[in-house]
């Protein structure tokens, strides 16, 4: 959305809700509609303020509001009186400056955002890193250097790091990514908990005995788990307890026990229907076909406690009778070499369309994280039947464990790195003698890596994070920290974030520094505000930059409303910037206005002089006095136009009376007018006491240089002495 369009949604808020005039005299009237305006300004202003302010930071602006002294009040009450609009004031604003400031807007907010997620990233990898086993001391040192810093600190770092080592981020955000989800899970559920208590260790020694009890679940080829655990420190202990939980555990251990157990004989003829009924959906997914040697298909030599066991697991599976043939001609149907880039591109596709359905995050994230062979079997069943595309991880995998064709090995096998955990869940199933002599077939085994994969899975990841991950994780964290304590060189408060952004005050006056953001053209038209060149649109916009001036100092410096603060105060530097372009216009076209009445004058005075030849023989005295009085004339009539303005009581402020005769203004005149009238005043004995105050404000603030504020107290101080009693 363009900042036109944003201000336009800003004035038509205004527009559908019109804000009632504000009491100059009604404190809690105008501290109510301030507060209700800090209260959304994600709505009134998502240009000029980004966004909300935060509680606390709220409850600052109307501590603020509270202490403002009454002359402030007044004159903050008086100018939203007079501009009913005043809501839209910084949106209107936003929108007057070039493209080149609002983009550098948007961008220094989007940094500062960044350094804010900053501490929530180092905090993660402190986590990670303290999985690693280490008793680094720099740890804990880290940890309260994190702790400690303020957000200014990490948005300083930041900008620091962008522009001396841009490949710091990404290293960063290559080690968050690295860790698997049940490994982040851990971590922040280690970090929650924070130091391991004598109570913690010793159930946490009671969690390693009971994992030991997975080595009985698998055959004798497989790597024991016994060493893996054995080696794990208490803080992974802990991290792999929050995933593979006692109970899961526990529940592994028992479901293997059961498939060796007697079933009781009321179970029997249940199991003999489930028997019939698996039998029957396997050999429909298989086309009709029956293969006697593929295991899968043989139930008839599975014994009723491992029938239990495998009708407790199916059973799981929502309306398997339909899905177990389809995922098993799909599994079938995945070619020997799987195309990697296309199964990306389904996934892609299907992640997209599950992401509009309701309660999928957990559906999207399993797809996201799933093998190729699972994700090519999804693509063969989303072809079969569309809504199988949307399977849960859980239903994949089970229906594949015990209804896949003859397994088939991978394209592209991963070398199975050190100490890698494979529980090989199975159950042998013997073998069947085959009639006329043939001889024996063997039935194989049942696999049971339903339950032993996600439990193997978790622990895999866990070590061979860990194994590789603490080297490239200490160096990274060992360059952040080492600048964050340090700190030279970074900026540290707003302020000096601003000019570390290169967009102080300074910069945007000092026009030679920023030739490629001109004044606005004579003529253009700044939306809301009027023409460049014209009196009342520099007047209205120093009307509205005063209001956001005053609403910007309301927001107090704090790290909570930083991300509102230093996007805001940079848009003041440039509209600040555009007022000082208009106030030029507006005074070039005065002064050419008035050279142009001198011109006129002077031809239409030599005209007469041409055309009266009898003046040629008057003295030269006589002809001084008509040029005199002339003079008098000229000085008459921009006295009485100056004196008009000065009695206005809206703020159409000109720009040639505020601006000094340096710069081709009458100021000076201004002011010379003002103490003429006081001192009238003052000699027919009426109190002019306000108005000599008003006087004096308005010469301090023309020895201060700031002429608008200095026509602002002279207009004042003459207002003030024609009232006079």
């Amino acid at each position: 959305m363009s900042r036109f369009a944003i201000l336009f949604v800003a004035l038509s808020l205004f527009l559908a809700a019109p804000s009632p005039s504000i009491s100059a005299e009604d404190a809690p009237e105008l501290e109510g509609r301030l507060l209700e305006f800090f209260s959304h300004l994600e709505e009134w202003s998502p240009g000029a303020f980004g966004t909300a302010l935060d509680p606390s930071a709220l409850a600052a602006v109307a501590e603020r509001l509270q202490s403002l002294p009454a002359e402030e009040r007044q004159a903050l009450a008086e100018a939203l009186r007079e501009l009913p609009a005043w809501q839209t004031a910084p949106e209107a604003l936003f929108a007057s400056v070039p493209d080149e400031l609002g983009s550098r807007i948007t961008a220094s907010r989007e940094e500062i955002e960044a350094g804010q997620r900053l501490r929530d990233d180092l905090r993660q990898l402190l986590d990670l890193a303290r999985l690693t086993g280490s008793n680094d001391a720099s740890l804990a040192t880290w940890r309260t250097a994190l702790d400690a810093a303020s957000t200014q600190d990490l948005i300083g770092l930041r900008q620091h790091l962008s522009r001396e080592t841009p490949a710091m981020f990404e290293r960063v955000g290559a080690l968050r990514d690295a860790a698997p989800p049940s490994v982040l899970a851990g971590s922040l559920a280690l970090a929650r908990h924070g130091a391991l208590t004598d109570a913690d260790r010793s159930a946490l020694e009671l969690y390693r005995d009971a994992v030991r009890q997975l080595d009985a679940l698998g055959g004798p080829d497989r790597v024991s788990l016994a060493g893996r655990i054995d080696a794990m420190t208490p803080e992974q202990l802990f991290a792999l307890r929050e995933t593979l939980t006692p109970s899961r555990v526990d529940r592994a251990i028992r479901d293997a026990q059961l498939s060796g157990q007697p079933i009781a004989p009321e179970l029997a003829d249940e199991l003999g229907q489930f028997r019939i009924d698996l039998d029957a959906v396997l050999t429909a997914g298989a086309g009709g076909r029956r293969d006697p040697s593929d295991f899968r298909f043989t139930l008839d030599q599975l014994d009723a406690g491992q029938l239990r066991l495998l009708r407790d697991r199916i059973e799981q599976i929502p309306a398997w009778r339909e899905t177990l043939p389809i995922v098993v001609r799909a599994a079938a149907a995945v070619p020997e070499t799987i195309d990697v880039a296309e199964l990306e591109t389904f996934r892609d596709g299907l992640i997209a369309d599950l992401a509009a359905q309701p309660d999928t995050e957990a559906l999207v994230a399993a797809i996201r994280e799933g093998s190729p062979r699972e994700l090519a079997i999804r693509r063969e069943a989303a072809a079969l039947t569309p809504r199988t595309g949307s399977l849960s991880s859980a239903t994949v995998q089970l229906a594949i464990s015990v209804a896949q064709p003859i397994p088939r090995p991978p394209v592209d096998p991963v070398p199975v790195p050190r100490n890698h955990v494979d529980l090989d869940c199975s159950i042998g199933l013997g073998s069947i003698s085959l009639p006329l002599g043939i001889g024996t077939v063997s039935l194989g085994s049942i696999n049971l890596n339903f339950i032993c994969n996600p439990i193997e899975s978790v622990i895999h990841e866990l070590a061979v994070f860990i194994d590789g991950i603490f080297d490239t994780l200490k160096n990274a964290l060992t360059s952040f920290f080492n600048l964050l304590l340090d700190a030279s060189g970074l900026p540290r408060t707003p302020e000096e974030l601003i000019a570390f952004f290169n967009l102080a005050g300074d910069f945007w006056n000092n026009l030679p520094e920023v030739p490629q953001i001109p004044c606005p053209a004579e003529g253009t038209t700044i939306p809301f505000f009027g023409e460049v060149g014209e009196g009342e649109t520099a007047a209205k916009y120093s009307r509205y930059l005063w209001v956001f001036e005053k609403l910007l100092g309301l927001i107090p410096d704090t790290e909570v409303s930083l991300a509102v603060k230093i996007p805001a105060q940079i848009l003041y530097a440039g509209v600040e910037y555009v007022g000082v372009c208009l106030d030029a216009a507006a005074a070039a076209v005065d002064e050419r206005e008035t050279a142009a009445y001198r011109v006129a004058v002077a031809t239409n005075f030599d005209e007469v002089d041409a055309g009266q030849v009898a003046l040629s023989q008057q003295s030269s005295i006589e002809t001084q006095s008509i040029l005199t009085a002339i003079d008098r004339l000229d000085a008459f009539g921009l006295r009485l136009a100056v004196e008009e303005n000065l009695l206005s009581t809206g703020n159409d402020r000109i720009a040639l009376f505020q601006m000094p005769a340096v710069f081709g203004g009458v100021l000076e005149i201004v002011r010379e007018i003002v103490a003429d009238t006081i001192t009238m005043v003052e000699m027919t004995g009426d109190n002019v006491s306000k108005a000599l105050a008003d006087l004096d404000r308005g010469d301090n603030a023309y020895n201060s240089t700031d002429y608008k504020r200095a026509y602002f107290w002279y207009r004042a101080a003459y207002q003030a002495a024609t009232q006079a009693k």
